[in-house]
């Protein structure tokens, strides 16, 4: 029986007989692609929009280590990290992060 597990928007857990498999989601542009202007040439109603893909990106034997490999590939992604810093929106810098610790004491 095939599983499909969302973890986050961007990662998600699917399985074969044998593995929990983590796969992976990007975009894709197709304007940038070596034959747009041809497809644009052929048909000027072309779609643009970047499509969503899936690749899988690690096999495990366990839904527990497929979980911890997705968290470790989150916390690895730099801009994780930064977003998570950054969630009031503003950009982030060594003197923001310390003068608000030292405004909290």
């Amino acid at each position: 029986m095939a599983i499909e597990i969302p973890i986050s928007p961007d990662y998600k857990l699917t399985s074969d007989t044998l593995n929990i498999i983590v796969n992976e989601r990007y975009f894709t542009d197709p304007t940038k692609a070596p034959n747009w202007p041809k497809k644009l040439a052929e048909n000027p109603n072309a779609d643009p929009t970047p499509k969503e893909k899936w690749r899988e990106v690690a096999y495990h034997s366990t839904v527990e280590r497929a979980v911890l490999d997705v968290m470790n590939r989150r916390l690895r992604n730099p801009g994780a990290l930064r977003s998570a810093l950054n969630a009031k929106g503003r950009a982030l810098s060594t003197r923001s992060i310390f003068s608000e610790s030292k405004s909290k004491e």
